[in-house]
């Protein structure tokens, strides 16, 4: 009887834990590379969007002493790659932070949204003169549309 309850069993579904109790708007949120830490950038009593992290197991919840922004990825070594407010309402420079703490370095303008490649490089989504484009690495065009 148990054998059967083991093969009925689907190891491969997800389990769910809910992390924080507050209410508001959570942009993203992503695994930090020992994957038991859960980062994230969220708006919970109104704009601006501010950085946490928190533990899959709920304990140990904190705030990043980082500018307002998003988070758009983190990268294999546990750099952030964060989107922070330019001077324009949809206008965001990349930075790119330690999770371990410490200033972001901006690196490019009117940024949409970035990933890292598993060898720690970043592409890129931009904005630029009515045309979106994709680069990889930063500063290689691969793709380029019109709106």
């Amino acid at each position: 009887m148990i054998a059967a309850g083991l093969l009925l069993r689907h190891p491969g579904q997800p389990q769910y834990r809910q992390l924080t109790f507050r209410s508001g708007y959570l942009s993203a949120a992503r695994f930090s590379p020992d994957g038991q830490t859960v980062v994230y950038s969220a708006s919970w009593d109104g704009p601006p969007n501010k950085f946490y992290t928190s533990r899959v197991d709920g304990t140990d919840v904190r705030g990043l002493n980082l500018p307002p922004g998003r988070l758009l990825a983190v990268s294999p070594s546990g750099e952030l790659a964060i989107a922070v407010q330019g001077t324009g309402w949809l206008e965001h420079r990349l930075a790119r932070v330690p999770l371990s703490g410490g200033s972001p370095r901006e690196v490019l303008d009117n940024v949409l949204d970035a990933d890292w490649s598993p060898e720690g490089q970043l592409a890129v989504v931009r904005s630029s003169e009515g045309k979106c484009t994709l680069e990889f690495p930063i500063g290689h065009t691969l793709y380029q549309n019109i709106g």
